[in-house]
């Protein structure tokens, strides 16, 4: 994945995970010790945070720091069409999914299991 996909696919995890929390830009650069400015161009994708601002953002969002990047893993050929819409959508369930506990995330699981099956089913029948 090029770079300026994973920084704006960072960004817009990082968003979703700030809303989710409700705080507002000013609030997470105040938590992570940045300027507004800083927070603003992360979100974007327009700049690539440091290793430590990182750290900062994974504890102020309260999630371990490989949760701000699934988007970028989840990508592939099919996905690449729309990829700021489809990294905001996968962002936002995945910011869901992190506030689950186990048995929340297991029913959400089969639930998007059984949705993946049927839309497969569905493409397979397809002529």
């Amino acid at each position: 994945m090029p770079t300026i996909a994973l920084t704006r696919e960072f960004g817009l995890m990082v968003r979703a995970l700030r809303k989710r929390r409700g705080l507002t830009q000013a609030a997470l650069a105040e938590h992570i010790d940045r300027s507004e400015v800083a927070v603003r161009a992360i979100e974007r994708g327009a700049s690539a945070p440091s290793f430590e601002t990182l750290e900062r953002l994974a504890i102020a969002l309260q999630v371990p720091a490989s949760a701000l990047f699934p988007a970028s893993r989840l990508r592939d050929s099919t996905r690449s069409r729309e990829p700021e819409r489809r990294a905001r959508q996968v962002a936002a369930l995945t910011a869901l999914a992190l506030g689950f506990d186990d048995g929340d995330l297991a029913l959400a699981q089969a639930l998007i299991t059984a949705v993946a099956e049927a839309v497969h089913d569905r493409h397979r029948s397809t002529p």
